[in-house]
């Protein structure tokens, strides 16, 4: 199954299988970042889902990586999530080096993650200013995709779609 984006955003796939009339399983990939380049593949096995764990493979931006690779019912991992944000952002009309400012923003939320797996001593504390940090980055991300429209650089329909994914992203991290 080759799932190919319409427009930036977001999307659920369900998926059933019957045998005869008689539910036998069901698979949710849930709230997954989505853009017009974007292409998800799902390999459906002969033997069904049963057998089988299903991988949603998600190549965000059209170049033929594969970007992440999605379990049913887990949800998109943060690293996942950011992956994906950098890949959307490689999707936009926006200038070269706008593309690179953002994406080093992003980098910057990538590094305090890795700051978050080594907290040990003050767990806390460390929380608390990783939490901060995080809250001032995604802050200053939102402020530049503003800017961006106000210069129209971007559509408002596109810094909607954007804004409503890194609010997911950053409700995600931030929970």
């Amino acid at each position: 199954l080759v799932l190919n984006g319409e427009a930036l955003g977001t999307f659920t796939i369900d998926i059933t299988e019957l045998t005869g009339d008689i539910l036998f399983a069901t698979t949710t990939f849930a709230g997954i970042p989505v853009t017009a380049s974007t292409t998800a593949t799902l390999t459906i096995p002969d033997s069904g889902f049963a057998s089988t764990t299903p991988i949603l493979l998600i190549d965000i931006d059209g170049n033929g990586a594969i970007d992440a690779e999605l379990g049913p019912g887990e949800g998109v991992s943060e690293e996942n999530l950011l992956s994906l944000l950098k890949g959307i952002i490689n999707t936009l009309n926006l200038p070269k080096a706008k593309k690179i400012k953002l994406i080093k923003i992003i980098e910057k939320v990538e590094k305090i993650l890795k700051k978050e797996y080594r907290c040990e001593r003050s767990i806390a504390n460390c929380e608390s200013k990783i939490r901060h940090n995080l809250l001032h980055i995604f802050e200053k991300i939102k402020q530049d995709i503003y800017h961006f429209e106000k210069k129209k650089l971007l559509t408002p329909s596109d810094r909607l779609d954007l804004i409503k994914i890194i609010k997911l992203i950053e409700e995600q991290m931030l929970q």
